[in-house]
């Protein structure tokens, strides 16, 4: 099942989450993936590249996290996983300001809705995890000026290959700059 979602839109996951409740009759693993970049330090930021990078990488998280939780919690079980970015927690790249700091919102909201459900919720698991540098066209999409590749050094990282990827989960760009999601639910 293939739901077209613009998972910066609240309206938008909880159909997500509806279509897949219709189909299926519970979610067992929801997991929020989106992301997008820019190359652009502190200084350089607009209030545009902050209020689209945010709601990419930080809000779609949120909304998908309000959306399925409460379903796990009628259920007594479910897992969630927020991606992450080792750069939510090591700022090596300051061209990466925006992404880096909402990625680190991210891993805070993470580490809250676990605390806040594991006394009571047992059956419900919270993970987060933060990949290191990878090749993908991420870099070429975010107009990074040294694409790092596979086996190269940036920092203490060394860069990790992206290999072939599916075609049932990908993100695209509308014209509006948007992203959407076209989620792949069963």
């Amino acid at each position: 099942m293939v739901v077209p979602t613009d998972v910066t839109c609240r309206a938008d996951v909880e159909h997500l989450r509806n279509q897949a409740l219709k189909e299926y009759g519970h979610v067992d693993v929801w997991i929020n993936n989106a992301g997008r970049g820019i190359t652009k330090s502190v200084l350089d930021l607009t209030d545009q590249d902050v209020d689209e990078i945010t709601s990419v990488v930080l809000r779609s998280v949120l909304y998908g996290m309000q959306a399925i939780i409460p379903h796990f919690q009628e259920r007594g079980r479910g897992h969630l996983i927020n991606v992450s970015s080792l750069l939510g927690r090591v700022p090596i790249m300051s061209h990466r300001s925006i992404y880096s700091a909402a990625k680190s919102g991210v891993n805070v909201l993470t580490a809250n809705a676990r605390m806040d459900l594991k006394a009571k919720y047992a059956g419900i698991h919270i993970s987060l995890v933060m990949h290191g540098m990878v090749e993908t066209d991420f870099y070429r999409v975010a107009n990074t000026p040294q694409v790092p590749r596979a086996g190269s050094q940036v920092g203490p990282m060394i860069v990790q290959s992206g290999g072939s990827r599916g075609t049932d989960c990908r993100t695209d760009r509308e014209s509006n700059g948007r992203a959407l999601h076209e989620s792949s639910v069963g």
